[in-house]
């Protein structure tokens, strides 16, 4: 609850008029999700290309830190896929015969006091067979190519934490179920395999209110393979089990919550 007044606080300052309501997450560790809409593992084979590919982009030396293995999602991505699976469902039934799209921001969201205007300009350069827009992101490959100063089309984002999603696209995501992994990166495949037509406002328009993996209700199944010594913040979990000895994959800095990678920044990298 305090996440989310946080969060309409900021929708207050930034964007006046914008009508929105609360739509409850599905808690992982108490709701029954069926296996036909969510797995129960994944496999970090796609991601570990992507993070490779802006390694090397960002002039990183650390490319062995994070490796292909064969997680099991936790509670906490289960329920996350399962509240945007929900989520693409209220956009159809909103819809009803019409196309109008589904603006879904979580609750840590930070709309940027541009939010309105850069919207509108990308709104105006968006091709009509848009299935989403991502107004919040984490970029990992290069955009497919740029439609305007404030809009280009995506080919691997990270993070769900704002974007619009349109009826089509809402019906495509659905298709494809299950979700195989984290949802930002099952979204972001089926846009790098050109199934999910996916643009994005730039520079970003949303934000994240803290940095990657602090005060998250979603405890990643990969943090444990960022090496000990790198600058992410790892989750309380994660903190204890390395206090307790567990294992942790040796490396260096990979993210940096101060860099311009972080989701407090609205730089595209």
């Amino acid at each position: 609850p305090d996440r989310m007044e946080g969060c309409v606080a900021r929708l207050e300052q930034h964007c006046a008029g914008l009508r929105c309501g609360r739509f409850s997450a599905t808690d992982g560790r108490q709701s029954q999700i069926s296996e036909a809409e969510v797995a129960t593992s994944w496999n970090t084979a796609r991601n570990v290309v992507y993070q490779k590919l802006r390694a090397v982009r960002k002039g990183w030396d650390d490319l062995d830190t994070y490796q292909v293995r064969q997680l099991e999602l936790s509670p906490g991505e289960r329920g996350c896929a399962s509240s945007h699976i929900r989520a693409w469902r209220r956009c159809l039934e909103l819809a009803g015969d019409s196309q109008e799209p589904l603006l879904v921001l979580e609750d840590d969201a930070a709309p940027t006091p541009e939010f309105g205007l850069r919207l509108r300009r990308a709104l105006a350069a968006l091709p009509s067979d848009a299935h989403l827009l991502y107004l919040g992101y984490s970029q990992a490959a290069e955009w497919r190519r740029e439609l305007s100063p404030e809009l280009v089309e995506s080919k691997y984002v990270w993070t769900t934490v704002g974007y619009m999603v349109w009826p089509a696209g809402a019906r495509l995501l659905l298709s494809k179920l299950p979700v195989n992994e984290p949802v930002d990166n099952w979204m972001a495949a089926l846009c790098a395999e050109h199934d999910v037509k996916a643009y994005c406002v730039r520079p970003k328009i949303v934000l994240q209110a803290d940095a990657w993996n602090v005060n998250s209700d979603v405890g990643h199944s990969d943090e444990h393979y960022w090496g000990p010594d790198s600058d992410i913040t790892h989750s309380e979990p994660t903190q204890k089990d390395a206090k307790q000895g567990a294992p942790l994959v040796e490396g260096s800095c990979f993210w940096d919550i101060d860099s311009d990678d972080s989701e407090d920044s609205s730089d595209d990298l």
